[in-house]
């Protein structure tokens, strides 16, 4: 069985990332992964520790099978650790500037089919399209 998380940053729970873990890992066994077509990491990777980055991007390249994509928004600057109070709760931000980031997504083992930075108010962010290759 495939260890699976739910990351929800909905308007509902507003702006709060939560995490809720949906399955856990039967067997260590790779035969025992389900691959799927597709991942999509939105506002969750840079609200992880950076030096935890290159162990989720394995992780998203792990459960895709071959030619699978990752659509993942990450960090544009350098930015080791930052805390805030957002809409009345604490938040923690972390990642590295873009060309780490891309290069991380290299070393996950992806293909960057396409990359944009996106304003969002004074900053922005990294956005994306990866595409695994074959192992």
């Amino acid at each position: 069985m495939l260890r699976c998380w739910m990351i929800s940053s909905s308007a509902s729970h507003h702006g709060h990332v939560s995490l809720m873990r949906v399955a856990e890992p039967v067997s260590p066994s790779p035969s025992s992964l389900l691959l799927v077509p597709a991942v999509c990491s939105y506002y969750a990777v840079i609200h992880i520790p950076r030096e935890q980055h290159a162990r989720v991007l394995d992780g998203f390249a792990r459960v895709l099978r071959s030619g699978g994509l990752a659509l993942l928004c990450l960090g544009a600057a350098d930015l080791p650790t930052w805390t805030e109070q957002y809409h009345d709760a604490p938040m923690y931000w972390s990642h590295y500037d873009a060309a780490t980031s891309l290069s991380m997504v290299e070393a996950a083992g992806f293909e960057l089919v396409w990359h944009r930075w996106v304003a969002d108010g004074a900053g922005g962010h990294l956005f994306v399209l990866a595409q695994r290759h074959d192992a």
